[in-house]
């Protein structure tokens, strides 16, 4: 109920500012974002709906171009590009810049929450956002507006239906989960960006992959060169996040910056609520309109990968640095506060 008395009061405040813009003199600001999305992509719209609403918003003095994924720079090169200016912001994830910085990788533990709202409460409520912030600032750069994925199952080429299936598995992952499915559970993990996705499969490059929730996995055809869905969610996608260039930010007018401030408040909300939306009519989708067998790991071999994983969260995420050890024990407590573990 407080989200939604938030997003009325954003949406007033959207409408008063944008009358007001249209009356003040000021040279158009033109920006660049790429995402990491291509353009078919149901969540490469909904950006274009933030980038529309941006100049709406200020009355057409700020105008937000949107290029899909490689289409300037490849999208692992995302934070050299944002911190040169090159473009002025992207929408991308840490698990595309986890290179530059590894501490990163506790935005999303293996098998921890699945609820968007526990991803904002742990960088908004609990100090993650303000442990996070030297390290935006030391690059000169600011991160806004966290989209938060649904969560995600494994699809694959061939049946896994046990913990021991995993052993050997070629895997497409990212982030900490790579590194625990590749500690712990004993798979060959290998980072590939979305575009390379749906080749590796049908090649057989790969016998197994993570990308997002349903709607994105369906957008690329991955049900096309999978036949399993394997089930539950390993873990809540990645949070993403608007990666925006501080000088280009500090360089707007101040009532545009409040403005773009809002709207992305307004995406992280909107456009988090339509991904969970369309990734629940895209599985139906694979289930039904194709071959897709969906696989359940047996219930103690799921409790046995939920005790690995908090043993992960403390002594490997949390080993990384003094700011994944604070990071990871407010994950900790907050899990323990959800049921999540005991």
């Amino acid at each position: 109920m407080k989200r939604i008395i938030v997003l009325a009061m954003i949406a007033m405040l959207l409408a008063f500012t944008a009358m007001s813009s249209t009356a003040q003199a000021g040279a158009e600001v033109q920006w660049k974002m790429q995402s990491f999305m291509p353009a078919a992509s149901n969540l490469h719209k909904y950006l274009q709906e933030f980038c529309d609403l941006v100049q709406k918003a200020t009355g057409g003095r700020m105008k937000i171009t949107l290029f899909p994924a490689n289409a300037l720079f490849p999208t692992l090169k995302v934070f050299q590009n944002v911190k040169a200016g090159v473009v002025q912001m992207a929408h991308t994830s840490v698990v595309f810049y986890q290179g530059e910085w590894p501490d990163g990788v506790v935005l999303s533990p293996p098998f921890g929450s699945t609820d968007a709202m526990d991803y904002w409460a742990y960088w908004y409520y609990r100090g993650v956002k303000e442990l996070a912030d030297p390290f935006y600032e030391k690059n000169g750069l600011m991160a806004r507006g966290r989209i938060i994925g649904n969560a995600e199952p494994i699809w694959s080429r061939v049946p896994i239906r046990s913990i021991e299936d995993f052993k050997g598995k070629k895997i497409r992952m990212s982030g900490a989960p790579a590194k625990f499915f590749n500690k712990k559970l004993g798979a060959s993990v290998i980072m590939l960006s979305p575009g390379d996705l749906f080749t590796a499969l049908n090649n057989g490059t790969i016998d197994a992959c993570e990308f997002s929730g349903g709607s994105v996995d369906y957008a690329l055809g991955l049900h096309k060169v999978t036949k399993y869905m394997i089930m539950p969610q390993y873990c809540g996608a990645a949070p993403t996040e608007f990666l925006i260039n501080k000088k280009a930010y500090e360089a707007l007018p101040k009532d545009i910056q409040l403005i773009f401030d809002l709207c992305c408040n307004w995406a992280e909300l909107q456009i988090t609520q339509k991904i969970f939306r369309d990734d629940a009519k895209a599985v139906e989708k694979m289930i039904k309109g194709g071959d897709m067998e969906v696989i359940w790991l047996p219930d103690e071999d799921v409790a046995k990968i939920r005790k690995l994983a908090v043993d992960f969260w403390i002594n490997d995420m949390g080993a990384v640095s003094p700011f994944t050890k604070k990071a990871m024990d407010i994950y900790t407590q907050m899990a323990k506060e959800r049921g999540l573990v005991k």
